[in-house]
């Protein structure tokens, strides 16, 4: 259940929209993932109206050290069946023919089309939110993806 270095991996994370962390489920490349759950308490961050972040949005240098693309939102937990097809075999896609496309809400391509600092949301029914690149350049562009 780790993460392979120097390997391109598909990502899951979903939940029912509850505030317990026992309700998470994690995909790695299309697979159901196994998790213990060690506190159930259940963090205020699940609920919280902050902005979303990926890498490192608490102000300190703990920064993600690795790669992202193609990072997608949904507005519904993901069945089994959704996540696999989402995963499409490592094959990246336009994510706007998804079985359930309509309850996508940010698409972004990260790079594709995109010009620095902004990362464009491409999801046909998303909520056109634009993504900020923030301690980065465009030379974290990266044209070695799946």
């Amino acid at each position: 259940n780790q993460v392979v270095l120097n390997t391109w991996q598909h990502w899951v994370v979903t939940r029912p929209g509850t505030n317990n962390p026992s309700d998470v489920k994690i995909y790695r490349n299309g697979v159901a993932l196994t998790l213990t759950v060690v506190d159930n308490s259940g963090p205020t961050e699940m609920l919280s109206s902050a902005d979303f972040c990926i890498g490192s949005g608490d102000g300190t240098d703990r920064f993600l050290p690795g790669r992202l693309d193609e990072i997608s939102i949904w507005e519904k937990e993901l069945s089994a069946s959704e996540v696999t097809e989402l995963y499409n075999g490592g094959t990246v896609w336009d994510l706007n023919g998804h079985s359930a496309h309509t309850f996508m809400k940010g698409f972004y391509r990260c790079g594709d089309m995109d010009t620095f600092p902004v990362f464009q949301d491409v999801a046909v029914n998303g909520y056109g939110y634009a993504g900020f690149m923030a301690s980065m350049g465009t030379s974290n562009f990266d044209s070695d993806v799946p």
